[in-house]
């Protein structure tokens, strides 16, 4: 992992309107370190909050709120594009009686391409189905593997991503 990604206490936050960006975060904000075959391992957890929106509808934000408040984190990662509500993220600064009380630059946007760039180096990838069943197994094994999830046709299912780089493959048929 490229450690300087990562403040101590971060949040990441994504919608659930497309499924491949929320499962392919789940190895970047959850990973195993050290020796799985040996029974030697570490997790390291970063909280990831998902929200829903239904038809176009404002989605109540005060679940996140109160998490944030209670939580403090250092910095907030919204993967995606965020629905205006999440304004309130830093409405209300330094109080947090109204919003989440964070700064603006303790806030940050990333397109879902650039979960890629959470790896400094990485050899292999697990690359998965079109299906959610075989993609969610596939990100708890990418996450105990610390690689990448790829899934097919989504914006990580690059050669560029793939190249020189062992495929891992979860479901059939991948070609």
């Amino acid at each position: 992992k490229d450690k300087s990604k990562y403040k101590k206490t971060e949040v990441f936050i994504v919608a659930d309107t497309e499924w491949k960006n929320v499962l392919s975060l789940v190895p970047v904000t959850t990973w195993t370190y050290g020796q799985p075959t040996y029974g030697d391992v570490d997790v390291r957890t970063y909280p990831t909050l998902i929200y829903h929106r239904e038809d176009g509808a404002k989605f109540d934000a005060d679940s996140i709120i109160h998490f944030l408040q209670k939580y403090k984190p250092k910095r907030v990662t919204i993967v995606g594009k965020p629905p205006r509500e999440l304004a309130l993220l830093i409405a209300s600064y330094p109080s947090v009686e109204f919003g989440a009380g964070l700064r603006p630059n303790q806030v940050r946007v990333i397109r879902p391409k650039k979960l890629i760039k959470y790896w400094k180096k990485y050899k292999a990838v697990v690359y998965a189905n079109d299906t959610y069943a075989e993609s969610l197994i596939a990100a708890t094994y990418a996450s105990l593997l610390n690689v990448p999830l790829i899934i097919k046709d989504s914006v990580l299912d690059k050669p560029a991503n793939l190249q020189n780089k062992r495929k891992i493959c979860v479901g059939e048929p991948i070609p």
